[in-house]
């Protein structure tokens, strides 16, 4: 089974006074879709921000309409949830009609509890799509005025998860948040970051594998030999301490 793991795209995004809509285009038509075309995954995972700003530039909405589109002509699956540069509310619009086509948005937490199912072959998965969920909207699911920070709130909402496993099947989660040990680098806001609190990694451990979104440099942690967790980074350098490989992770 191919996966194409990607996020933090953050279309319309300025950078001092310049709008980087073309740079991000090239990427997109350039390099992203002519390595689906050349790859054929049998699924790509958008871990979040597609958009920069909740109310996003009407250019940048079309860019990535024109992605997904080509993306189902591809017949290729396409799982996405929201980070918390997202309006969820917005992007959320034909979300139970898009799933029909193979595009599955998730933008609520109550998203994660219906994990999409995938075969290739004599390989099965189980994806969970958990959008950024700040803890208020955790307290508010489980009625719990207990969970306190976002690694209590990240904790209970997989404890969840698990009884749903399917045997036999790899478990993959897709979610937006700060893993704690991570790097951020100088184009994240420090509001964003600091405001989303830390989440220690070894929550994710009884999952295959965990594809983050947040975080702006690739990062990738091993264990026993398979990479445990990991943020692909955005696609390109924001920043002066933003370099290397980043963009795509293919698993």
């Amino acid at each position: 089974m191919k996966l194409f793991h990607t996020s933090d795209w953050h279309l319309g995004r300025m950078l001092y006074g310049r709008s980087l809509l073309e740079d991000q285009r090239y990427f997109l038509e350039q390099v992203f879709l002519p390595a689906v075309e050349r790859e054929r995954p049998d699924c790509i995972l958008l871990a979040g921000d597609i958009y920069d700003r909740q109310i996003a530039p009407p250019e940048a909405i079309r860019l990535f309409d024109r992605t997904l589109s080509r993306l189902t002509e591809l017949n290729c699956k396409v799982a996405v949830i929201s980070g918390n540069h997202d309006g969820s509310d917005r992007i959320a619009i034909l979300k139970n009609i898009l799933r029909k086509n193979g595009v599955f948005l998730a933008t609520e937490l109550s998203d994660a509890f219906s994990p999409i199912f995938l075969e290739a072959g004599e390989e099965k998965a189980q994806l969970f799509l958990l959008p950024y969920l700040d803890s208020s909207a955790v307290r508010d699911y489980f009625q719990d005025d207990t969970l306190r920070g976002e690694g209590a709130c990240m904790a209970r909402v997989l404890s969840e998860l698990e009884p749903l496993f399917l045997p036999d099947c790899l478990h993959i989660l897709m979610t937006h948040c700060f893993a704690a040990g991570s790097a951020p680098s100088d184009s994240e806001s420090t509001m964003f970051v600091g405001g989303s609190g830390e989440v220690p990694p070894e929550l994710f451990s009884s999952f295959d594998y965990a594809a983050l979104g947040h975080i702006h440099r690739c990062t990738e942690v091993r264990q026993a030999g398979q990479t445990a967790w990991a943020y692909c980074g955005c696609p390109e350098g924001r920043g002066f301490d933003e370099t290397g490989d980043k963009g795509v992770l293919v698993g």
